[in-house]
């Protein structure tokens, strides 16, 4: 099985924290929407296997129209072989979501939504300049219920600026008031030439500490858990049967291919990623001379990916597979690098697989750096 990624790089406006590749304003979105298309027909060759999911990212997909969604789905469907059900994912900005665009998005086959909330709190969105408010959240939530969008996620934002634990507390408590069945939650991390980097360096914003942060991951934990909700990945959290099905493939050893500039692809062998301009992604496009650059991976960093990859889920690494896939010499190096965080309660050696406890996932980054062969 493999899946596809569709990068839409347009925002109305920049959010303070990101600093993936997007653009504000719409400025030659039909011609990128048709270097797409091209993009989709040209590369059908990379992947051989069925498709199992669609994933249409960003930026903000829900600026498309229907009609452009149609026109990349029908040439996925023309030129791939498809997989019998396939999860097909379209993240929505709360502010574009009407009963009539989501009942359209459910004849194109989209089955599965994100929405991208981050906060309820409307001080919060107008601090991460974020187009939308708390009463629109609610009403995404509420109209992709009675539209049928029973498999929907909703992103927050935790670890934010003048959030209390009460605050996140409450917050919670009104999302658990809907049957929501996964939850994406990100602890703000300050990116570099990030608007909230500019204001943290002239201390018009301040971090909480490390003590109120992990509060908060605990108390997130707590709650998903007490609603049914599982914790598969470090910042993901599902109810049986709904977990995502794309970010899975991210997870494992699975092919996916990245479409649109900045897009990433891999093939099990190598990885490759488009040019993240937008001008010069549609000449390549349009010449036939896509603009990407690649890299081949080596043992070494199919290891290191394998450890990035499988200590971020609830299943963790298996010292069985590390023996069959890289040798007795690697085994031995996990076993040496894991010694002194199964002594302090960072991992847990359970069910043949070494896992993140609590406070191992909270410090996940730091301690995956240790296990990387550089």
């Amino acid at each position: 099985m493999a899946g596809i990624y569709l990068h839409i790089p347009f925002c109305s406006k920049r959010c303070h924290y990101c600093d993936f590749f997007s653009v504000a304003g719409t400025a030659r979105k039909a011609e990128l929407v048709e270097a797409m298309e091209k993009e989709i027909r040209d590369r059908s060759s990379y992947l051989d296997e069925p498709i199992e999911t669609i994933y249409f990212g960003g930026g903000t997909p829900s600026i498309l129209a229907c009609r452009e969604i149609a026109m990349l789905l029908e040439a996925i469907y023309d030129e791939y072989t498809m997989a019998a059900f396939p999860e097909i994912t379209f993240e929505a900005n709360p502010d574009d979501i009407t009963s009539v665009f989501l009942s359209e998005l459910k004849q194109l086959g989209i089955n599965r939504l994100s929405l991208g909330l981050q906060s309820l709190y409307d001080e919060h969105l107008q601090l991460m300049n974020r187009r939308h408010d708390s009463a629109q959240s609610f009403m995404a939530m509420e109209l992709a219920l009675e539209t049928g969008f029973e498999n929907f996620s909703v992103d927050l934002m935790y670890g934010f600026p003048n959030l209390s634990l009460k605050m996140w507390e409450q917050e919670l408590k009104e999302i658990f008031l809907y049957p929501v069945p996964h939850i994406s939650a990100y602890h703000l991390t300050i990116e570099p030439k990030t608007v909230f980097d500019k204001w943290l360096q002239k201390e018009k914003i301040q971090m909480p500490n490390e003590e109120e942060s992990f509060a908060q991951f605990k108390l997130l934990r707590s709650m998903c858990h007490n609603n049914g909700l599982d914790h598969y990945e470090i910042s993901n959290f599902a109810k049986p049967g709904f977990y995502s099905q794309h970010n899975m493939h991210y997870w494992s050893d699975v092919k996916y291919l990245g479409i649109g500039p900045s897009a990433h692809s891999y093939d099990l062998s190598s990885r490759e990623w488009n040019i993240p301009d937008i001008a010069r992604y549609i000449a390549g496009i349009n010449k036939g001379e896509r603009v990407y650059e690649r890299e081949s991976l080596d043992k070494r960093d199919h290891f290191n990916e394998y450890f990035i990859r499988s200590l971020r889920t609830k299943w963790g690494i298996s010292l069985d597979f590390i023996q069959q896939a890289f040798g007795n010499e690697k085994v031995g190096y996990v076993k040496h690098v894991a010694k002194k965080y199964l002594d302090n309660g960072m991992l847990v050696y359970q069910d043949k697989s070494m896992q993140l406890t609590e406070k191992g996932m909270f410090i996940s980054d730091a301690l995956l750096e240790d296990f990387l062969i550089l």
